[in-house]
């Protein structure tokens, strides 16, 4: 019994450090970038010495695809749907909620932008989703959420709430707005000095562009 215990606190603590390691990285990255990530800071962050990373991670890429794939982990939950609630009032919550993400994670951000200038192989974000856009929407963790995104529409569009529309173009427009609007005319968000009054005011913005977008004429 005591073996047993000793064997799931053991457990415990290598999660927990895993999840340290990832929670330091991310406030690195968010911060200040690709180039501030370093082992060394992360070690000292944590309390841990370099090697203890490697016992969990493959090194900086390691850290850097544990990273990618929490990302995976709350985009896939992203616009929850039951099909019986108002698809105007789902896509509305679900903006919302999508903007205060990104702004909760500026390393994702970061690292989204950085991959979208990637010279070759799979960046990391994309290798977390299961390839580029036009991939990963048909297969793999995301697949699910882009269906309920299609399902939305295609609701909307039956109750003559919103216009024929395909989710990758939906998509594209809310990523691209509110990375936009995170980073443009100023970097406060990525900074941490966004206050939540701020980042609710981008929500809105960006709310009202998707009404917009979808919206019949």
């Amino acid at each position: 019994m005591a073996r047993r215990k000793l064997r799931r606190r053991r457990r415990a603590d290598e999660v927990e450090t895993r999840e340290l390691v990832l929670d330091e990285a991310e406030r690195l990255i968010g911060a200040g970038g690709y180039d501030a990530l370093r082992l060394k800071d992360i070690a000292e962050a944590v309390g841990i010495r370099i090697p203890s990373i490697y016992g969990h991670y493959e090194g900086r890429a390691g850290v850097l695809r544990g990273i990618a794939q929490r990302y995976v982990v709350l985009l896939a939950d992203q616009f929850p749907y039951d099909g019986d609630t108002d698809p105007t009032k789902v896509l509305v919550e679900g903006v919302r909620k999508f903007v205060h993400m990104w702004a909760a994670h500026p390393a994702y951000t970061r690292m989204r932008l950085r991959d979208l200038e990637a010279p070759a192989g799979i960046p990391e974000l994309d290798w977390a989703v299961a390839g580029p856009a036009e991939e990963n929407a048909k297969h793999g963790p995301l697949a699910p959420f882009f269906a309920r995104l299609q399902r939305i529409l295609d609701d909307g569009y039956e109750q003559g709430h919103f216009r024929r529309m395909g989710f990758i173009r939906l998509y594209r427009d809310i990523l691209g707005a509110t990375l936009g609007a995170l980073t443009y005319p100023n970097q406060r968000v990525l900074q941490g000095k966004a206050s939540t009054a701020e980042v609710e005011e981008i929500a809105c913005e960006i709310e009202d562009l998707v009404l917009r977008l979808v919206r019949p004429d």
